[in-house]
Protein backbone atom coordinates (compact mmCIF):
# COMPACT_ATOMS: atom_id res chain seq x y z
CA UNK A 1 0.00 0.00 0.00
CA UNK A 2 3.03 2.33 0.67
CA UNK A 3 4.42 1.46 -2.37
CA UNK A 4 1.04 2.15 -4.26
CA UNK A 5 1.21 5.60 -2.04
CA UNK A 6 4.28 6.47 -2.99
CA UNK A 7 4.08 6.49 -6.73
CA UNK A 8 3.11 9.47 -7.86
CA UNK A 9 5.66 11.12 -5.49
CA UNK A 10 8.38 9.01 -7.62
CA UNK A 11 6.52 10.18 -10.66
CA UNK A 12 6.92 13.79 -9.47
CA UNK A 13 10.83 13.16 -8.61
CA UNK A 14 11.51 11.45 -12.04
CA UNK A 15 9.71 15.25 -13.41
CA UNK A 16 12.36 16.80 -11.35
CA UNK A 17 15.52 15.28 -12.02
CA UNK A 18 14.22 15.16 -15.89
CA UNK A 19 13.19 18.42 -16.70
CA UNK A 20 13.20 17.49 -20.26
CA UNK A 21 10.84 14.54 -19.91
CA UNK A 22 8.47 17.15 -18.33
CA UNK A 23 8.77 19.61 -21.16
CA UNK A 24 7.90 16.66 -23.61
CA UNK A 25 5.30 15.36 -21.91
CA UNK A 26 3.99 19.19 -21.41
CA UNK A 27 4.07 19.54 -25.32
CA UNK A 28 2.65 16.29 -25.71
CA UNK A 29 -0.84 17.38 -23.38
CA UNK A 30 -0.83 20.80 -25.34
CA UNK A 31 -1.10 19.19 -28.80
CA UNK A 32 -3.16 16.89 -27.83
CA UNK A 33 -5.72 19.42 -26.33
CA UNK A 34 -4.88 21.54 -29.47
CA UNK A 35 -5.51 18.45 -31.73
CA UNK A 36 -8.74 18.01 -30.20
CA UNK A 37 -10.39 21.44 -30.01
CA UNK A 38 -9.20 21.58 -33.66
CA UNK A 39 -11.02 18.81 -34.30
CA UNK A 40 -14.07 19.92 -32.57
CA UNK A 41 -14.30 23.08 -34.61
CA UNK A 42 -13.07 21.43 -37.68
CA UNK A 43 -16.05 19.14 -37.11
CA UNK A 44 -18.39 21.80 -36.71
CA UNK A 45 -17.60 23.92 -39.60
CA UNK A 46 -18.02 20.36 -41.79
CA UNK A 47 -21.91 20.05 -40.53
CA UNK A 48 -22.40 24.17 -40.84
CA UNK A 49 -20.97 23.63 -44.87
CA UNK A 50 -23.27 20.69 -44.95
CA UNK A 51 -26.50 22.29 -43.74
CA UNK A 52 -25.62 25.21 -45.97
CA UNK A 53 -25.23 22.95 -48.75
CA UNK A 54 -28.52 21.67 -47.99
CA UNK A 55 -30.72 24.40 -47.95
CA UNK A 56 -28.75 25.61 -51.26
CA UNK A 57 -29.61 22.68 -52.67
CA UNK A 58 -33.33 22.62 -51.68
CA UNK A 59 -33.75 26.81 -52.58
CA UNK A 60 -32.06 25.72 -56.04
CA UNK A 61 -34.63 22.84 -56.20
CA UNK A 62 -37.37 25.44 -55.18
CA UNK A 63 -36.45 28.12 -57.87
CA UNK A 64 -36.11 24.91 -60.42
CA UNK A 65 -39.25 24.14 -59.74
CA UNK A 66 -40.40 27.72 -59.73
CA UNK A 67 -38.59 28.25 -63.45
CA UNK A 68 -40.70 25.32 -64.62
CA UNK A 69 -43.68 26.17 -63.45
CA UNK A 70 -43.18 29.70 -65.03
CA UNK A 71 -41.93 27.85 -68.58
CA UNK A 72 -45.25 25.98 -68.64
CA UNK A 73 -47.20 28.97 -68.52
CA UNK A 74 -46.02 30.85 -70.64
CA UNK A 75 -46.56 28.08 -73.14
CA UNK A 76 -49.85 25.46 -71.67
CA UNK A 77 -51.51 27.62 -69.98
CA UNK A 78 -52.63 30.11 -72.94
CA UNK A 79 -54.51 27.25 -74.09
CA UNK A 80 -56.72 26.75 -70.73
CA UNK A 81 -57.26 31.11 -70.76
CA UNK A 82 -58.06 30.62 -74.42
CA UNK A 83 -61.63 29.09 -73.45
CA UNK A 84 -63.29 31.72 -71.79
CA UNK A 85 -65.95 33.28 -73.48
CA UNK A 86 -68.11 36.74 -72.56
CA UNK A 87 -71.20 38.12 -73.00
CA UNK A 88 -70.61 41.68 -74.36
CA UNK A 89 -73.28 44.36 -74.30
CA UNK A 90 -73.09 47.47 -75.90
CA UNK A 91 -75.69 50.41 -76.84
CA UNK A 92 -76.63 50.07 -80.90
CA UNK A 93 -74.81 53.27 -81.39
CA UNK A 94 -71.08 52.20 -79.86
CA UNK A 95 -71.84 48.48 -81.99
CA UNK A 96 -69.26 49.78 -84.28
CA UNK A 97 -66.43 50.05 -81.69
CA UNK A 98 -67.11 47.17 -79.79
CA UNK A 99 -66.23 44.76 -82.92
CA UNK A 100 -63.24 46.91 -83.78
CA UNK A 101 -62.60 45.78 -79.86
CA UNK A 102 -63.34 42.01 -80.81
CA UNK A 103 -61.71 42.43 -83.94
CA UNK A 104 -58.27 43.46 -82.25
CA UNK A 105 -58.61 40.89 -79.02
CA UNK A 106 -58.70 38.49 -81.87
CA UNK A 107 -55.31 39.70 -82.81
CA UNK A 108 -53.94 39.59 -79.50
CA UNK A 109 -55.12 36.08 -79.12
CA UNK A 110 -53.12 35.31 -82.09
CA UNK A 111 -50.50 37.15 -80.59
CA UNK A 112 -50.56 34.72 -77.29
CA UNK A 113 -51.20 31.93 -79.28
CA UNK A 114 -47.22 32.68 -80.84
CA UNK A 115 -46.46 33.49 -77.03
CA UNK A 116 -45.49 37.07 -78.33
CA UNK A 117 -46.75 38.92 -74.90
CA UNK A 118 -45.65 42.25 -75.93
CA UNK A 119 -47.47 42.25 -79.13
CA UNK A 120 -50.36 41.04 -77.26
CA UNK A 121 -50.31 43.66 -74.79
CA UNK A 122 -50.08 46.27 -77.23
CA UNK A 123 -53.00 45.13 -79.12
CA UNK A 124 -54.94 44.82 -75.87
CA UNK A 125 -54.14 48.67 -74.85
CA UNK A 126 -55.77 49.85 -77.93
CA UNK A 127 -58.47 47.21 -77.66
CA UNK A 128 -59.29 48.78 -74.87
CA UNK A 129 -58.83 52.31 -76.02
CA UNK A 130 -61.52 51.81 -78.36
CA UNK A 131 -63.90 50.08 -76.80
CA UNK A 132 -63.81 49.00 -72.55
CA UNK A 133 -64.72 44.87 -73.65
CA UNK A 134 -64.51 42.22 -70.58
CA UNK A 135 -62.54 40.06 -73.20
CA UNK A 136 -59.87 42.67 -73.32
CA UNK A 137 -59.85 42.84 -69.69
CA UNK A 138 -59.36 39.72 -69.25
CA UNK A 139 -56.71 38.91 -71.53
CA UNK A 140 -54.73 42.40 -70.50
CA UNK A 141 -54.87 40.22 -67.27
CA UNK A 142 -53.76 37.36 -69.04
CA UNK A 143 -50.66 39.10 -70.32
CA UNK A 144 -49.60 40.48 -66.73
CA UNK A 145 -50.03 36.78 -65.39
CA UNK A 146 -48.42 35.31 -67.84
CA UNK A 147 -45.56 38.23 -67.66
CA UNK A 148 -45.36 37.32 -63.77
CA UNK A 149 -47.29 40.19 -62.56
CA UNK A 150 -49.58 38.61 -60.23
CA UNK A 151 -50.97 42.26 -58.53
CA UNK A 152 -51.85 43.67 -62.27
CA UNK A 153 -53.74 40.68 -63.65
CA UNK A 154 -55.48 40.03 -60.54
CA UNK A 155 -56.54 43.77 -60.03
CA UNK A 156 -57.77 43.08 -63.85
CA UNK A 157 -59.59 40.44 -62.90
CA UNK A 158 -61.28 41.07 -59.61
CA UNK A 159 -62.66 44.07 -61.49
CA UNK A 160 -64.15 41.70 -63.95
CA UNK A 161 -66.37 39.74 -61.18
CA UNK A 162 -68.25 42.73 -60.66
CA UNK A 163 -69.39 43.14 -64.22
CA UNK A 164 -72.75 40.79 -65.69
CA UNK A 165 -71.75 37.73 -68.45
CA UNK A 166 -68.42 37.10 -66.98
CA UNK A 167 -67.75 33.09 -66.51
CA UNK A 168 -67.33 31.85 -62.93
CA UNK A 169 -63.91 30.20 -64.54
CA UNK A 170 -62.42 33.57 -63.69
CA UNK A 171 -62.36 32.61 -60.08
CA UNK A 172 -60.00 29.73 -61.10
CA UNK A 173 -57.41 32.18 -62.50
CA UNK A 174 -57.53 34.36 -59.68
CA UNK A 175 -56.88 31.49 -57.64
CA UNK A 176 -53.95 30.60 -59.48
CA UNK A 177 -52.52 33.72 -59.24
CA UNK A 178 -52.94 33.95 -55.68
CA UNK A 179 -51.19 30.47 -55.74
CA UNK A 180 -48.26 31.39 -57.82
CA UNK A 181 -47.73 34.46 -55.20
CA UNK A 182 -48.00 31.84 -52.22
CA UNK A 183 -50.59 33.45 -50.90
CA UNK A 184 -52.91 30.42 -50.00
CA UNK A 185 -55.64 31.18 -47.98
CA UNK A 186 -56.64 34.03 -50.87
CA UNK A 187 -55.79 31.02 -53.46
CA UNK A 188 -58.29 28.72 -51.40
CA UNK A 189 -61.22 31.40 -51.21
CA UNK A 190 -61.33 31.67 -55.05
CA UNK A 191 -60.86 28.06 -55.43
CA UNK A 192 -63.82 27.89 -52.96
CA UNK A 193 -65.91 30.61 -54.94
CA UNK A 194 -65.55 28.91 -58.18
CA UNK A 195 -66.44 25.82 -56.04
CA UNK A 196 -69.33 27.25 -54.83
CA UNK A 197 -71.09 28.30 -58.72
CA UNK A 198 -70.37 25.02 -59.83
Amino acid sequence: MSSALSTPGRFLHVLKINPTLLAVLTVLYSSVAVGFLLYQFERKQALESERKTQRLQQELVALSERQSHIDYVKTSNVDIFEKLAFKERSTPAEQEKLQAALTLNSYAKYALSKNDLQKAKETLDQSLKTYPTLEGQYYSGVVDYLNGNNQSALGSWTRLTKSPGVPDDIYVYMSLAEYRARNTEAAKKYADMYARSH
